[in-house]
């Protein structure tokens, strides 16, 4: 068992399973920077599956984790559990929200991190809704 920690993008729609045992956890893809160099000397991107289980990291998962989210984890990384799989899979004791900026270290999150945007109020734009033509005017 290797345990790993990092920061990678969430590169997959978060999916909510079943165990065998009835408990729920969550699984998703995510893409993660290796230390290794291609021949162009840029960084190797890798793909993990995280498996996210406990109570406590799947209601955080369920509710704020997002396609193209910024995630620090850590955990154990093994190879996938079945057959004809060719990546590795990580299950998860830690998953949290990152720093926008990739190489800045993870800070702990305040409730007005995990408190969604206010939605923003319709734009209108008259220049168009004068354009338009009423039922009156095409007779």
């Amino acid at each position: 068992m290797i345990t790993i920690s990092g920061t990678g993008y969430v590169s997959t729609e978060v999916k909510v399973d079943m165990s065998k045992k009835g408990t729920r956890y969550i699984r998703f893809r995510l893409r993660t920077k290796t230390s290794q160099k291609d021949v162009d000397g840029k960084p190797v991107w890798e793909f993990f599956t995280v498996f996210v289980g406990g109570k406590n990291d799947v209601a955080f998962a369920e509710k704020y984790v997002r396609k193209g989210d910024l995630l620090e984890f850590a955990g154990t990384w093994e190879p996938r559990q079945y057959k004809g799989a060719s990546d590795y899979q990580i299950k998860a004791d830690h998953i949290g929200k990152a720093h926008s900026d990739y190489d800045a270290p993870s800070k702990t999150l305040t409730k007005e991190d995990l408190t969604p945007p206010k939605p923003k109020p319709p734009v209108f734009n008259d220049a168009v809704d004068a354009h338009e033509e009423t039922f009156e005017d095409q007779f």
